[in-house]
């Protein structure tokens, strides 16, 4: 048994605590958005629930109910477990950490049953660190003596049981008879925790005394695992259970609801002594565990950051292996522990475990969904009286509004592309979890495989059967439609029928075969995980005669068994080497041998002209080394370095958020920039201060990436803004000179590290600003330039899909020196009634940045909703997403005050009337809102036929007002002025404003004219 620093232990290097919130931290978002997603989710709930009432009263094909109920059944499920999600994230907590008194008698178990010894090794150092004073605890349940002797080596107390009944609740409980802590740290033998881990929890228990338990997200550090999808490009991250830590446990916490998860949490023992310990009935023994706490008065907790990273299921194999156990777990204990009835429980707590538990029944949800058009096709029956419209104008506001609920509710922590995958991997293993209620057999704990390993063909054989079958079906419409094989009753691929159902199938292929692909890609090759970190490290290379070369290198990954190195040289195979690692730990040294050498091809998502116009790549070699032997002291500084400083480093540099479907769609309108960055990831010497090229106090930097106008270094110091910095790559041509824009801290419990933006000097003297914004600005419009034309190529085109295309143009000038250029277009469903409306609009907007010149800001918002059109016009309501570009000149848009939308990025509402009349009147009104720059746009306008030139054509005059403002600095105007609007054919209106603004942008009232050309196309009526 040992405390924090027996024995040799690593001693982790004071930190100073987190400067920013933990990347990996709950979404805090401000109260207008989460009133907002309340206002969402009960107007989604709302048409919902009319639509599955409309479905199971008016819609069901009574010459087919065997097929049309399970299909109603399978929307109504849907509606239940969004009420009950709903419930859940209605509100999440966003607990801060307590200071943890001293004196509290903490004991950290790490059960373990057969995985790999330097897997356990791994937790067991990081256990063994952590600073609050405890002691540690391996429970060996597979009775090995290498793990017993590992455990006596690092000075830990080692546990085990002669008997293996209840797998690892009983492991815990014959625990709990052997030590004497009043709390219990649960790890799992593959979950490190970070050093300050206790010190952010604890805490929390001496707020209140009838907390049980408080858990903590399990995050992971493979992060090539089959459950995570890693963009290098928009630097984002997703892992599959990110939204459930992220979001659903937080808001099970504002219900006092969270669930214990097995690994990751500190329980109080005199909560599991009220109980009897760990409950044993089930092989879930985490979530049953704590409905009987729940059930006995006691409270829990969820802390939103990462303090724990273990291993993510490497493969297909051991994904379908664990979640199976879950799923049936989660089976046994509905059966058994039926939250409905079991008595003690509040009525979250029951809807909660409800939602928890049944979760695993989405499997046969998504079963009938992936079975619907393939009944379809196959035998020409519709699980619907007809596909007409009367269904359409229902059911494309549903699917929309439960996609915009999905979206809203997750608050940035889900992926659409990436969910539908997941529930395509998991449907058929939940389908089998849940058939395994009727089962009598008793199910068996297994253990979650580790390492490498085969996936055999069975683990993906229901997605090729998707596949196959939505193949084949369609192939079997078109011929048994074509020869009369099957009444199908429609019009065959001239029908709604057909064309939906096709359209649903190949989603369906699409998705399952992603699935496959992911399925049969190599997971966890490595017999051990090597952790991603890139730090300059420094090579000593034996040559010909005894003579020691020094070189300097970047290390890219690392694990007590080898480093892979960046060179720009290729090192010979066998080359023996000394390497000097400045761990977060300590400096140490070791040997190696190279075991490969091979350029380094990066991966560029550009155009091939644009390659070819951007810096050239920096030619570099990736050299994999063997260490040779090393004291095992050395061997533990470089284990807790990995897993305590390289993981939450590499975490924090990728953002958890996920992009929204607008943004996947027009992510490449957003880069500022406009010059490309090309990956650099090689050490360099940078010289700080100074005039000369190489005065000044020299350090040694990682060049991350390099464009024509800057670079970003990653260093160990920070270097104040304004600081004249030059780097060079040693062994290559690349370097510069440059101004430091800013310096941004990525901190880890074990240290910090900096992130450095320079902005570099060019060969050619640029003059004023306003020159150099606006030849950025032309790269910038380029991109919106083309978006505009797409969108109006679609609109012109829009005849073969919709009645009621528009086309529009705009341009604004003021005597404040403001051009404003707006370009969009839109279709419509055609008629009067109830339909749909879509669009997209681009800006490109110039404003003045004080007396130095101009600033731009570019945007193009996508949008969609519903219309209703009636007798000489239309109501409209949208909600879209503005994607901003531009603006001060920095890495990030400012919110530029009467911009249209706002000047930030975020959710965009609009609500618009337009009347026409019989063409001799017109009126519109039209109120926006921008929820991420919290800006609100009016306008209202109306005009009267003064001069007819034809039945359809003529001279209007009339008038416009508007009110604008919002924004962070309070930003208001008004503006007001006459209108003369020109009708040259019944498909073309030209207009023109003249008019007065007032508005109080230099923080004082201010009045000046302003002048608006405009152009409004119908291409349907040329």
């Amino acid at each position: 048994m040992s405390n924090t620093r027996s024995r040799g232990a690593p001693a982790a290097p004071h930190a100073e605590p987190l400067r920013r919130r933990p990347a990996n931290a709950v979404p805090d978002l401000p109260q207008w958005q989460e009133r907002g997603i309340r206002a969402i989710a009960v107007v989604t709930l709302a048409y919902w629930t009319y639509y599955i009432i409309w479905r199971w009263g008016w819609t069901l094909n009574p010459d087919a109910l065997w097929f049309s109920i399970p299909l109603a059944l399978a929307e109504t499920w849907g509606l239940i477990t969004a009420f009950v999600m709903i419930h859940s994230v209605w509100r999440i907590r966003h607990r801060q950490p307590v200071e943890a008194p001293e004196g509290m008698k903490v004991d950290v178990y790490i059960t373990c049953y057969d995985e790999p010894l330097e897997v356990i090794r791994r937790t067991a150092i990081g256990a063994r660190a952590i600073r609050y004073p405890h002691k540690t605890y391996v429970l060996d349940d597979g009775s090995r003596d290498e793990v017993q002797a590992m455990a006596q080596e690092l000075g830990l107390g080692y546990i085990r049981r002669l008997t293996h009944e209840h797998a690892k609740a009983g492991n815990l409980n014959n625990a709990l008879k052997h030590t004497d802590g009043d709390y219990i740290l649960q790890l799992d033998a593959d979950h490190v925790p970070l050093p300050h881990i206790l010190d952010r929890v604890m805490g929390f228990f001496d707020e209140d005394p009838r907390l049980a338990f408080v858990q903590t997200p399990q995050d992971f550090y493979n992060t090539d695992a089959f459950t995570y999808n890693v963009d290098e490009q928009s630097r984002r991250i997703w892992e599959e259970q990110r939204l459930f830590f992220g979001v659903i446990q937080a808001g099970k916490d504002s219900l006092n609801c969270t669930f214990f998860c097995g690994c990751s949490a500190v329980i109080r023992r005199a909560a599991l002594d009220d109980i009897g310990g760990f409950s044993v009935q089930t092989i879930t023994e985490d979530i049953e565990t704590s409905l009987v706490l729940h059930s006995r008065g006691w409270n829990s907790a969820f802390y939103g950051e990462s303090l724990v990273y273990g291993l993510a299921a490497h493969n297909a194999v051991a994904f379908h292996t664990q979640h199976l156990r879950w799923g049936q777990g989660g089976m046994q204990v509905f059966k058994r522990f039926n939250p409905i009835t079991y008595p003690g429980l509040s009525l979250s707590q029951r809807i909660s475990y409800f939602g928890s538990l049944t979760a695993y029944v989405g499997g046969l949800q998504k079963l009938v969904y992936y079975a619907s058009p393939l009944i379809f096709f196959f035998t020409g029956v519709l699980p619907i009286k007809a596909m007409n419209s009367e269904f359409l104008a229902r059911f494309l506001p549903f699917l929309f509004l439960s996609f915009l609920l999905s979206e809203a509710w997750a608050r940035g922590r889900s992926n659409t592309w990436m969910s539908e995958r997941f529930h395509m991997v998991k449907f058929w293993t939940y389908t089998r979890a849940v058939m395994s209620i009727f089962s009598s057999k008793e199910q068996k704990f297994k253990v979650t495989p580790k390492g490498a390993g085969h996936v055999p063909f069975k683990t993906y054989s229901p997605q090729v059967t998707v596949m196959a079958l939505s193949l084949l079906a369609v192939v079997w419409a078109t011929l048994a439609y074509e020869f009369g094989w099957v009444d199908y009753r429609v019009q065959g691929w001239k029908s709604a029928a057909f064309l939906s159902n096709a359209f649903w199938a190949s989603i369906n292929f699409a998705v399952a075969a992603s699935v496959v692909r992911m399925s049969m890609k190599a997971h966890g090759h490595r017999a051990d995980h090597r952790f991603r970190d890139r730090f300059p490290v420094t090579l000593a290379i034996s040559g010909a005669g005894g003579r020691t070369r020094s070189r300097i290198a970047l290390a890219e990954d690392l694990n007590p068994g080898g480093i892979a190195i960046r060179t720009p040289q290729p090192l010979p195979e066998g080359t023996q080497l000394r390497l000097t690692l400045p761990l977060s730990t300590a400096t140490v040294t070791v040997t190696g041998t190279v075991q490969y050498s091979g350029e380094v091809q990066e991966k560029m998502k550009r155009k091939r002209k644009q390659e070819e116009a951007a810096p050239a790549a920096v030619p570099a070699y990736r050299s994999g080394i063997a260490f040779g032997e090393m004291p095992m002291n050395v061997r533990d500084q470089i284990e807790l370095h990995c897993t305590s400083h390289s993981v939450p480093m590499e975490q924090q540099q990728y953002s958890i958020n996920s992009s929204t479907v607008f943004e996947k769609t027009m992510d490449w309108m957003r880069n500022a920039r406009r010059e490309q960055r090309r990956p650099v990831r090689m050490p360099a010497t940078v010289h700080v201060g100074g005039r000369g090229r190489k005065t000044g106090k020299q350090r040694v930097a990682f060049l991350e990436e390099i464009s024509a106008g800057g670079a970003r270094l990653i260093m160990d110091e920070p270097v104040p803004p304004h600081t004249v910095v030059r780097f060079e790559v040693p062994g290559t041509k690349v370097h510069g000179t440059g101004r430091v824009v800013f310096a941004r801290a990525i901190e880890t419990p074990l240290g910090v590290r900096f992130a450095v933006g320079v902005q570099r000097r060019r060969r050619i003297e640029i003059g004023p600003v306003k020159k150099v914004e606006r030849m950025q600005s032309s790269k910038l419009m380029g991109r919106a330039g083309k978006a505009a034309v797409a969108a109006m190529t679609l609109a012109l085109a829009a005849p073969a899909l919709a009645q009621d295309p528009v086309v529009y143009a705009a341009t604004e000038f003021d005597a404040e020196d403001l051009q404003l250029y707006l370009v969009g277009a839109s279709v419509s469903s055609p008629g009067t009634g109830l339909g749909w409306t879509a669009g997209v609009s681009a800006f490109h907007l110039v404003y003045p940045a004080g007396a130095d010149g101009t600033n731009t800001l570019n945007s193009v918002t996508p949008a969609a909703g519903l219309r209703y059109g009636f007798e000489g016009g239309a109501v409209a309501g949208t909600v879209g997403y503005a994607l901003v570009s531009g603006g001060d000149g920095g890495e990030d848009p400012v919110d530029v005050v009467g911009a249209p939308g706002g000047g930030e990025d975020g959710v965009v509402t609009q609500l618009q009337a337009n009347y026409w009349g019989d063409g001799f009147r017109s009126g519109q009104a039209i109120a926006l809102y921008n929820f991420g720059a919290e800006y609100y746009w009016t306008n209202f306008r109306g005009s009267q036929r003064v001069l007819s030139t034809g039945d359809a054509t003529g001279l209007n005059l009339g008038a416009e007002a508007g009110i604008q403002g919002g924004g962070d600095g309070g930003y208001q105007a008004f503006q007001a002025g006459g209108l003369v609007e020109y009708q040259l054919t019944p498909g073309l209106r030209l207009v023109g404003v003249v008019g007065g603004k007032a508005d109080n942008r230099d923080d004082s009232p201010s009045v000046f004219p302003y002048v608006k050309l405009e152009a409004v196309a119908l291409p349907r009526l040329f």
